[in-house]
């Protein structure tokens, strides 16, 4: 398989050699990526909303559930219509 270039041109064995790059850098990325925000203190991180992942942790378990009726129903030879 070749690793081909925008400009129509391939990557050839040499160019994998030592760690060499198959790409150039992209553009625009000449800037540096921004800082990264502080860490949280032990009460920021205790006062976190969790609601969202208990939503999908609910709709994750009732996916489960309904999950193990079905193949339970395929497993007893019963059709798996829902």
């Amino acid at each position: 398989m070749l690793l081909g270039w925008a400009n129509g041109q391939h990557a050839g064995p040499q160019q994998f050699a030592a760690g060499a790059a198959v790409h150039g850098p992209l553009e625009g990325s000449q800037s540096a990526p921004p800082p990264l925000p502080p860490p949280l203190s032990a009460i920021e991180r205790r006062v976190f909303d969790y609601s969202e992942i208990e939503r999908c942790m609910v709709q994750l378990d009732l996916s489960i559930r309904q999950t193990k009726r079905l193949l339970d129903r395929v497993a007893r030879g019963a059709p798996a219509s829902d």
